[in-house]
């Protein structure tokens, strides 16, 4: 019983002693240093941290819904394909009604290597985009520079001002800025609330 408990205490000292542990990343899967709680500060289990950067990449946790309905325009096709011009390409697919669905069709326009596709209902939807001629709200759009991005997102950490890109992430998405010399290029991003 006394090795036991010795032994109980030698584990539990290693543990608090530890100065820095390792966390995986559920995004990326590699191990990244972070380091320990200390003992005698208090930690409210509640909060945590919505932003942080890793690889160039600043995230950020979507509190607000952005991702949810990001564009400046609705997804309707005829929209779209005007914005784009007479070159966009509308490819639809359309599904039957089901037991455990109802019938709706997946609509997919592409213009060049800009792509959005979308179902016709909310809550689904994906794209790619290289052009401004397809804004995303807070006046988000290809072309526009780092430090506007960052104001029109109300981010005001040193840290972002070095990121090359920037995913704004939920349970359900994420949508990813990719800025070149500090101007953005891309838009990527995906949304596909649960059922």
């Amino acid at each position: 019983m006394k090795k036991t408990v010795f032994y109980l205490a030698i584990v539990l000292t290693s543990c608090i002693s530890k100065t820095e542990t390792n966390k995986i990343s559920p995004k990326t899967g590699e191990e990244s240093p972070i380091p320990a709680m200390e003992t005698n500060s208090p930690v409210d289990p509640i909060l945590k941290e919505k932003t942080h950067i890793q690889n160039d990449v600043y995230e950020i946790e979507d509190m607000d819904g952005l991702i949810y309905d990001p564009y400046d325009f609705p997804l309707e096709e005829e929209v779209i394909k005007a914005l784009l011009g007479g070159t966009a390409v509308i490819k639809k697919q359309y599904f039957a009604e089901r037991e455990y669905a109802n019938a709706y069709t997946y609509i997919k326009i592409t213009q060049g290597e800009n792509e959005i596709s979308f179902y016709d209902y909310r809550g689904k939807h994906e794209a790619k985009i290289f052009t401004p001629k397809l804004p995303l709200l807070n006046g988000i759009g290809i072309g526009m520079h780092k430090t506007d991005f960052l104001g029109s997102l109300e981010i005001d950490d040193e840290n972002a001002k070095t990121a090359k890109t920037f995913s704004l992430w939920d349970e359900y998405g994420e949508f990813s800025f990719y800025f070149r010399k500090d101007t953005l290029y891309l838009i990527k991003g995906y949304y596909e609330e649960g059922d």
